[in-house]
């Protein structure tokens, strides 16, 4: 269920765009390595870790590709079952009237 309170949401809006925004600046500011390069020949993206081995890269992109699709399963299913109530709760609601209006 999403948060009723526009303080949780604001927090929850803020933390997000923190974690988006702050390691771009950080990385700007040379407190983090970078990971992208910008010149004539185009954009060069470079994992700090993994490094050139073959192996973890993989195991790194493996591991990442399950989590996509375990969270999308989970999402899917959250989103299911509460589509699920309240179809439920609607004919629920619909017998409850069907018993006060006589025919």
């Amino acid at each position: 269920m999403l948060p009723e309170n526009p303080r949780v949401v604001g927090s929850v809006g803020t933390l997000f765009i923190a974690t988006a925004v702050g390691p771009m600046v950080l990385k700007r500011l040379d407190v983090l390595a970078r990971t992208m390069s910008v010149d004539r020949a185009g954009i060069l993206l470079r994992a700090a870790g993994v490094g050139s081995a073959e192996n973890p890269a993989i195991l790194v992109g493996t591991l990442y590709a399950v989590g996509l699709i375990v969270g999308s399963c989970g999402i899917g299913h959250a989103m299911r079952a509460r589509a699920r109530e309240a179809h439920r709760h609607l004919h629920l609601q619909a017998w409850q009237l069907r018993q006060l209006v006589p025919r």
